[in-house]
């Protein structure tokens, strides 16, 4: 319950930004850090384990029974033998104290082994927020670049916009003296592509902030983010100049939490069977018990205290089925370690690929591709103007410089994926370690 409340109380503290406050991508990170859902519920779970690791360190509460005995057909005061008992009663208190096991736990170290147990699912537990952070962090990052991509997109087909309609009004004054009216249809066609192009980017913009807004939990805000524009500007990180396979896969194992959090759930469910084998002694409760209807020697029933210890002879159930229970915990706690850890070296294995490819693609299109495509469309466009080429030759240039100019869009999202899918991967921040 307490958990819950927490994070309830976290979650409606929801970030809000000026108007004129420019969102950073480090900005972005700190937000979804500290009020992404999944980071939230993630918590809840830690502050869970917090719980019961506070139970684990607690001994067994005492149990006490105070009662009160009356005993029938005894008449202490009207012995017909011993005469009058002033001392002796048919009334008394009677009282029960039990340890219920505290100190054969302590002394069997029954209470030590389930402490360790909780502390190792507790720091796994921290794990798990600190991977629901990082897997976060990665996707506001991947989404930050698609608005930014987008908005691009957005002004750049505006441009083309302007540029289809103005070539529609030249060619309108043109007809019916310089061209004919399948001309004047090509070029309205064009010009209403532009329009549908700026339509359709326009809504994938308005999309990809959506996307965005949610996993910073900015929901029930209009106001349109102020983004850095130079997060998308292509350049290479230092750490990222020469990258080595080996060393990244060192840095993953040295920093993924997902890796540390199997680690402490294996030394839990170690733990956790050596536990179940020291239960197989039974738990062990002493007490006493007192009980008095007066003092006299021919009282009733006279003072008398018991000390009992009381215990459950593990004759037919030795923890055999929890015993293998726990071996088995064991076993796939194992697994699960080096499935994680096979899973690291793949994940950073794929993500440099997609770094290596999608960075010498990047600087294909900007050395030489996005050069080509403009040059292409101003001189048909020039030797349209002119006379000496078609319009469909014109045409044909434009559809390839506005389809080079998105696709360079895209490959600038897909490569900075690539490098927050690798920081991912590694689990630490590649564009600002040193090399």
């Amino acid at each position: 319950m307490r958990s819950l409340v927490v994070v309830l109380a976290i979650a409606l503290a929801r970030p809000a930004l000026a108007d004129d406050s420019k969102l950073s991508l480090a900005d972005a990170v700190a937000l979804a850090r500290g009020h992404g859902y999944d980071v939230l519920l993630a918590d809840g779970a830690r502050l869970g384990a917090e719980g019961d690791l506070m139970t684990a360190r607690a001994p067994q509460n005492p149990g006490v029974l105070l009662g009160w005995m009356h005993m029938w057909n005894y008449y202490p005061h009207d012995d017909p033998i011993l005469g009058p008992c002033i001392q002796c009663a048919n009334d008394g208190p009677t009282f029960q104290f039990m340890d219920n096991g505290a100190i054969e736990n302590e002394l069997s170290g029954k209470r030590k082994l389930r402490t360790q147990v909780a502390e190792w699912a507790l720091r796994a537990a921290k794990m798990g927020k600190v991977d629901a952070q990082r897997n976060l962090e990665f996707l506001v990052k991947q989404q930050y670049v698609q608005v930014l991509q987008a908005r691009k997109t957005v002004a750049f087909l505006r441009d083309v916009q302007t540029f289809s309609t103005k070539m529609y009004e030249i060619n309108k004054d043109r007809y019916p003296k310089v061209i004919n009216e399948g001309a004047l249809a090509r070029t309205e066609s064009d010009k209403l592509q532009a329009d549908a192009n700026v339509i359709a980017a326009e809504g994938a913009a308005r999309q990809a902030e959506a996307g965005l807004r949610y996993l910073l939990a900015m929901t029930g805000d209009d106001k349109p983010l102020v983004l850095d524009e130079d997060v998308l500007t292509f350049r290479v990180p230092a750490m990222l100049a020469t990258p080595r396979l080996d060393d990244l896969v060192r840095l993953a194992i040295e920093h993924r939490p997902d890796l540390k959090g199997m680690d402490y759930e294996q030394r839990g469910a170690t733990d956790a069977l050596v536990l179940e084998k020291r239960l197989v002694s039974p738990d062990i409760s002493f007490g006493f018990n007192w009980l008095s209807a007066g003092y006299a020697q021919n009282t009733a029933a006279p003072p008398q205290l018991t000390v009992q210890m009381v215990f459950t002879l593990p004759i037919f159930d030795q923890h055999q089925g929890r015993i293998r229970k726990a071996e088995s915990a064991v076993r796939q706690s194992k697994a699960l370690y080096d499935k994680t850890a096979a899973t690291v070296e793949t994940d950073v294995k794929t993500a440099l690929a997609a770094f290596e490819s999608s960075r010498d693609l990047v600087k294909l299109m900007e050395d030489r591709q996005l050069a080509a495509a403009r040059t292409a469309r101003d001189i048909t466009q020039t030797q349209y103007q002119a006379g000496a080429a078609q319009l469909t030759d014109y045409l044909d240039a434009e559809r390839t410089f506005v389809a080079v100019n998105q696709a360079y869009f895209q490959a600038l999202a897909a490569y900075w994926t690539a490098v927050f899918q690798l920081e991912q991967a590694v689990g630490t921040n590649l564009r600002e370690a040193a090399p």
